[in-house]
């Protein structure tokens, strides 16, 4: 009877044990979930940010037209030369930004998936990590029922 207390003590603090280590791996996810999220965040608001400074460059692009587009009809001859350049310039500044939008894009998009991976597989050890506990209680439960009756 002594021998069979000591087994089942030993099986309570070895499962105390691994549950102990389990709630600080499940701590260290959601320590890392929030970190996770923070992050996303972080992203997200530079993306807005991005688009904003996009956005900007458009208005201004607009302004400029509006300004050529006064200038031509006061001085057709004399400014012809300058819509030229200054619409090449905006079309560069278009395609720059373009490209710098999509880049934004595709950097946050891989973040994104990063971060949605990521959470995936914190939520799969958060399962795995319930369905541990959920054993180790079991066998205490048949350890328990087991010992014989004092």
């Amino acid at each position: 009877a002594n021998e069979n207390e000591t087994i089942v003590n030993k099986e309570k603090e070895n499962t105390s044990n691994q549950i102990k280590i389990m709630t600080k791996k499940y701590e260290t996810l959601n320590q890392e979930k929030e970190s996770m999220l923070e992050d996303q965040k972080e992203i997200e608001k530079q993306f807005e940010i991005s688009q904003s400074v996009i956005q900007l460059k458009e208005d201004k692009l607009k302004s400029l037209q509006e300004k050529l587009d006064h200038i031509n009809q006061t001085n057709k001859e004399n400014v012809a030369k300058d819509i030229v350049g200054i619409k090449s310039k905006s079309l560069q500044d278009i395609h720059v930004l373009e490209r710098q939008l999509e880049k934004s894009k595709l950097q946050s998009k891989r973040v994104i998936d990063e971060l949605h991976e990521r959470i995936d597989a914190y939520e799969e050890e958060r399962k795995s990590l319930r369905k541990l506990s959920r054993l180790g209680l079991k066998r205490v439960g048949t350890i328990w029922k087991k010992r014989p009756n004092e």
